[in-house]
This record gives C-alpha cells, structure tokens and sequence, in this order.
C-alpha cells in the first residue's frame, strides 16, 4: 500500500520532469529582429537586444554603407538593405 508522501513525492518527481525546458525552440519561441538605421542608437539597441536569450538580429538596413558594415560585424547572417524608398 502506498502512503501519502509517496504519491506525493512521485507527483512532484513527474511535474518537474514535465516543466523542463525543450532543447529544440519552436516557432514561437525565437525571436527574429530587423532594424532600420543601425546607428549610434540603433546599434545601443542591437547590442541590449542581443544579450536576451532566443534572439536573432536578421536584417538592418540604413543609406550608409559604413553603418551596414558594422551592422554585419555584430550579426554576420543578417541581410542588409541600402536606400531609401521614397513613396
């Protein structure tokens, strides 16, 4: 016969074992980020946004080549946009 600290033990044993983390991230559960005018500000933002966890930098753009240039040197596999779209 089991006792009541058993079946509680065993609960308790199941429900951390259902809480763990998965090790493969959804859809849902990244987080894909582009920015218009990696500048001075742009890049602040970058490098905060960078340290969350599940977070990938995937396209900058901007007019200025120099600031697309050190876009890619934080986030190498973003893509780049150059100019202005004038509507």
């Amino acid at each position: 016969m089991h006792s009541r600290r058993e079946f509680i033990g065993n609960v308790a044993a199941l429900a951390g074992t259902l809480s763990a983390p998965a090790t493969v991230l959804g859809a849902n559960d990244r987080i894909r980020v582009g920015i218009i005018g990696p500048g001075a500000r742009g890049m602040n933002l970058v490098q905060q946004t960078m340290a969350c966890p599940n977070v990938d930098f995937v396209a900058f753009a901007d007019i200025y080549t120099k600031r697309l240039d050190a876009a890619l040197k934080v986030a190498p596999k973003a893509k780049t946009v150059q100019g202005a779209v004038i509507a």
